[in-house]
């Protein structure tokens, strides 16, 4: 007996075990399946280095193609202003979480044929019947400016370190580009430069640290650039000092000396044999001298419209609004850009004059900086709230700028369009109106930095949920890997609970089976009793799926034919009606005749496997 049970014990766990395993398999490879789907996704990219440079400058223009182990080669179309060279593919594979994921790089040498903005071929690949297309690049190319200590260059030096400015005759204020180039044909080590500096102009960076690669006399250099934007605060003659570079650099020695009786004593052995020592190495640039002239009066018609410190430089104004009508009390946005190649930081304002009835509120402004060509070109944003008071149709004059213009050498005014909307509703009361404009303007008589809060209902604050806190802060991709993990572990651990062995429910003994006075409440035992003692039997399962369960589960014969002939029977009493026996419109309930003769049957049953324990 005990054997048995022990071999039913060992039967029910190699079937769960084959479950969970079964299952657990099927939920991993849908998480490998959407892992690898997202891994295998194909992505095109280009790139050059230098983004902008000389004639004489290498660009070096790369194609990658990630995600893909199949593919054509890269199409290239346009790029005519540029010689080009393919130098080679190149291949890296790498395995992530089973799944293979190639990156090949297509790499070329552009040559520029002339100076100007110039733009690199497009590119076009078909993968797996995809076409993925790239853009072209734009490149801006310059004169090459012969070296300032040309005769290192022609020396062929291994090192070279050059100031250069242009203009060196400018206007106070005007834009002075400063660049310091270095050039070395060996390899640098802890270089370190030192204090870049510069007494009398305002300084702004334009590139820090940029690599390239540059033919000079036929001789190729990797060069690093560093070039500021200079505005001198005051005229007369300005010195940029001289920039000095600290580094160390290789000095090959032979270790063995060949003595005439070594038998590798030959220049490729002699090669094998060397090692690299280092030496300290300190290099000076150029010293520049800049001629600053002083800017002329300024005429007392443009006076009003100069910030404290004049720009100076080609400079130009937009006017951004939307002239849409607007209700009493809102708010519409403007937004003024001043563009130019001057020094744009002094500038704090530009004066909107307001009409009666409409408050202007002016916001902190902002800058921005971009490169274009030599020069650094600075944005200005000067962005405003204007709240109307009252009904009507509004004009703000237009805003005016005046800047000193160098290439003309005199002062210009600028101007924009004059701002104009219409207004509807009704005029606030005095009480409204501080409340819109919260108090006007401050008891120093500053303007406010922020806009007004519009007129409308109170809004009341709710704290942002959890859910709303973690969506801000997780991408869709982690969420979707995430919420596939969660399924996952939710399927075994319910896989797991139906595993488990059931614990038998209270009330399967001989006493509550008497209380049983319908069929319905027989059957209900008769099946909470074997989902008891039978593995994969439930409450709500088929007479056929118990059946089949009490063949494979009951090794006992004699007990495996007592339980099916059993819910056969009960079967039988459900579905046949005494009224259908013996023709009455009414009859008792189904199976009550035979409810003594069925509980015997399963006492029976029960002492059984009482006995078995």
């Amino acid at each position: 007996m005990v054997i048995l049970l022990v071999r039913d014990f060992m039967l029910r766990l190699i079937s769960s075990i084959k479950e969970v395993a079964v299952t657990t398999l099927a939920v991993l490879l849908i998480i490998l399946l959407a892992a690898s789907s997202a891994l295998a996704q194909s992505i095109l990219t280009t790139d050059i280095a230098p983004q902008s440079g000389t004639l004489d400058d290498l660009f070096i223009f790369t194609v990658t193609i990630e995600g893909s182990q199949t593919g054509s080669a890269p199409l290239l179309s346009g790029g005519d202003d540029f010689e080009l060279q393919l130098i080679g593919p190149q291949t890296r594979l790498s395995i992530i979480n089973g799944v293979v994921n190639s990156k090949i790089s297509y790499v070329y040498h552009l040559t520029p044929k002339r100076v100007g903005r110039l733009l690199t071929p497009a590119v076009e690949v078909d993968i797996n019947g995809d076409d993925l297309e790239a853009a072209a690049i734009n490149v801006e190319i310059s004169k090459a400016a012969p070296p300032s200590n040309a005769d290192s260059f022609t020396n062929g030096a291994r090192i070279i370190l050059k100031q250069s400015a242009a203009p060196t005759e400018i206007y106070q204020g005007e834009q002075l580009v400063n660049s310091l180039d270095l050039y070395t044909r060996v390899e640098l080590v802890e270089p370190a430069l030192d204090d870049l500096s510069t007494d009398g102009f305002w300084q702004e960076s334009i590139i820090e640290g940029d690599r390239a690669r540059r033919l000079i006399n036929g001789t190729e250099y990797v060069t690093v650039q560093i070039s500021k934007a200079l505005y001198p605060l005051r005229s007369g003659i300005l010195q940029l000092p001289a920039r000095s570079l600290r580094a160390k650099v290789p000095n090959i020695r032979t270790v063995r000396q060949n003595n005439g009786l070594d038998p590798f004593g030959n220049d490729l052995f002699q090669h094998l044999f060397r090692q690299v020592e280092y030496q300290q190495l300190s290099l000076v640039s150029n010293e520049i001298s800049v001629q600053v002239k002083p800017l002329p009066a300024i005429p007392a018609q443009l006076q009003r419209f100069l910030s404290g410190v004049p720009i100076v430089g080609a400079t130009e104004i937009k006017l951004e609004y939307d002239p849409i009508t607007i209700k009493v009390g809102e708010s519409k946005s403007i937004t003024i850009e001043v563009i130019s190649a001057g020094n744009l930081n002094p500038l704090k304002n530009i004066t909107l004059v307001a009409p009666g009835g409409l408050k202007i509120y002016e916001e902190r402004p902002d800058t921005k900086k971009e490169r274009r060509g030599d020069l650094l070109i600075m944005r200005r944003y000067f962005r405003y709230s204007l709240v109307p008071l009252k009904p009507g149709f509004f004009r703000v004059p237009a805003a005016q700028l005046a800047f000193f213009n160098p290439a003309s050498a005199r002062y210009e005014v600028l101007k924009t369009s004059e701002i104009a909307f219409a207004v509807q509703g009704e005029a606030l009361t005095a009480g409204q109106a501080a409340d819109s404009s919260h108090s006007g303007t401050s008891r120093s008589g500053l303007i406010p930095t922020l806009p007004p809060v519009p007129i409308g209902p109170g809004l009341e604050y709710e704290e942002a949920t959890l859910l709303e806190s973690l969506s801000e802060q997780i991408s869709t991709q982690f969420a979707l890997l995430l919420l596939t993990t969660v399924i996952a572990l939710a399927l075994l651990i319910k896989i797991g609970a139906s595993t488990k062995p059931r614990i038998a429910p209270l009330g399967l003994s001989h006493k509550d089976l008497v209380q049983l006075e319908t069929l319905p409440q027989l059957e209900s035992f008769l099946r909470a009793l074997v989902a008891q003692r039978i593995a994969g039997i439930r409450q709500e399962s088929t007479n056929d799926e118990i059946r089949a369960r009490i063949t494979i589960g009951v090794k006992e014969r004699e007990l495996a034919l007592a339980l099916r002939t059993l819910f056969d029977d009960i079967e039988l009493l459900r579905y046949s009606s005494p009224a259908k026996r013996d023709g009455s419109a009414t009859a008792a309930e189904p199976g009550i005749e035979e409810l003594p003769a069925l509980k015997e049957r399963i006492r029976g049953i029960l002492s059984q496997w009482h006995r078995k324990g």
